[in-house]
């Protein structure tokens, strides 16, 4: 009977330590967190590495002095001022954003970035911090393209793997030859040299592009509404909710709708929500 009430203690003993043990590793994990967060990270580091692109005007890209400038830019400077340390930019191109982020070569990709739920098993989005509308622009002696409804028997350039290419392609009527380009500067250019009909792009860089060329022309009506998210590590929730508190007190304090109204010299248009 004795030895039966010592094995009874001893099993009791035992699942208290185990019960103390898994509080514990429960208790611990928060702060396990907090401490290997990107915003820990950066802090310590005192430098804010951001991909931006350098080739999406006027989202990214590179001026006369070959610096890298841009709404995105300017937006990414704003972040780093406000985690009071140095920015790091660091040369991004579509296909690389996703990358970049998994492997750790940037802190947060700024860069006209389309959350779509393919790549949010990959990478985690901000909320929206600017509106963003998919159009088709080609040449206006093309009598034929009136709008992407009448893409079949064209072709289309797009980015290669980018919001456009996945919508686009889901959406292009039966006879339209999508032609993937790395970077949207290959897409217009396609278009110049006539190895294309069109390009399908967002509205903000189509117009900017028209303004460049005065032969071209937007074609009707957006084909797609999406709206640019920022992409952070997947799994750092501490990182994803300073990112999305920094954009909700830049559009609550309107410093991203002055800077849209600088870079794309447009009025602001609300994104849902709306702020």
């Amino acid at each position: 009977m004795k030895r039966r009430h010592i094995r009874i203690l001893s099993l009791l003993i035992m699942a208290i330590l185990c019960i103390g043990l898994f509080a514990t590793m429960v208790v611990a994990q928060p702060s396990k967190m907090v401490e290997e967060s990107t915003l820990k990270t950066v802090l310590r580091r005192g430098v804010l590495r951001v991909g931006v692109l350098t080739d999406g005007a006027p989202w990214g890209y590179l001026d006369e002095k070959y610096e890298i400038v841009g709404f995105d830019v300017d937006i990414a400077k704003l972040m780093a001022e406000n985690l009071g340390v140095k920015l790091e930019l660091v040369p991004t191109k579509n296909v690389n954003r996703v990358p970049f982020l998994v492997t750790g070569k940037v802190d947060v990709v700024i860069a006209c970035f389309g959350s779509t739920l393919e790549r949010a098993q990959s990478v985690a989005f901000s909320k929206p911090y600017a509106p963003y509308t998919l159009v088709l622009v080609g040449r206006k002696a093309d009598k034929d393209l009136q709008s992407w409804r009448d893409a079949g028997g064209k072709r289309v350039a797009v980015g290669r793997g980018t919001t456009i290419d996945l919508i686009f392609t889901r959406m292009a009527p039966e006879g339209t030859e999508i032609v993937r380009y790395e970077t949207p500067t290959d897409c217009f250019l396609a278009l110049e040299q006539r190895k294309v009909d069109a390009v399908g792009e967002g509205y903000t860089i189509c117009a900017y592009q028209v303004q460049l060329h005065p032969e071209w022309e937007i074609k009707g009506e957006p084909f797609a509404r999406t709206f640019p998210s920022m992409g952070v590590p997947l799994g750092d929730q501490v990182w994803l909710d300073w990112v999305n508190l920094f954009i909700e007190h830049m559009l609550n304090d309107r410093k991203i709708q002055e800077l849209w109204v600088k870079h794309f010299q447009v009025p602001w248009t609300e994104i849902w929500p709306s702020y």
